[in-house]
């Protein structure tokens, strides 16, 4: 190969990568402008069986809390020896969802995203899956709506997108 055609592949190369730089930073810049996710990370929760897991009457449990970033959630499934506990959803500020267990029984009838049983041990089991999605802030909070809750086992899995 003579020396100039050796250049001209050069040239050639440089050519063609700059035409491809030039072809994919459009769609860098309108992914982020258009707030596209780019890859979705999953995180999961688990909180017991071995984990102590006590909510006091008229008190709070924060599950999952995430701020400006877009995801959703999956799954949550908390079990429990009692029924006494709501679960609420924040969705970018505002509550979307504010449902006791017994609601959410009843719902479970004619869904198939809401589950709610008791096992063969007596323990309640409710399982809620492909929950939501947010933009900007997702929180999810246990509540005991009477005495103090004892929580078998809470598992939550959602995903955050970012680059």
């Amino acid at each position: 190969m003579s020396i100039m055609n050796h250049a001209m592949d050069i040239a050639s190369s440089i050519i063609a990568n700059q035409k491809l730089k030039e072809t994919m930073q459009p769609l860098q810049l309108v992914q982020k402008e258009a707030n596209i996710p780019v890859v979705p990370r999953k995180q999961s929760k688990i909180f017991g069986p071995d984990t102590q897991i006590l909510i006091a009457s008229n008190q709070a449990f924060n599950l999952i809390s995430e701020m400006g970033v877009p995801g959703g959630i999956d799954e949550i499934v908390i079990k429990s020896t009692d029924t006494n506990f709501a679960i609420e959803i924040q969705i970018d500020g505002k509550i979307a969802f504010d449902k006791t267990y017994d609601e959410l029984a009843n719902v479970s009838r004619q869904s198939d995203y809401i589950s709610a049983y008791t096992d063969k041990y007596g323990v309640e089991t409710l399982r809620i899956g492909e929950v939501t999605t947010w933009n900007k802030s997702v929180k999810v909070i246990i509540k005991s709506t009477g005495s103090t809750i004892h929580f078998n086992q809470i598992y939550a899995k959602h995903h955050i997108y970012g680059e």
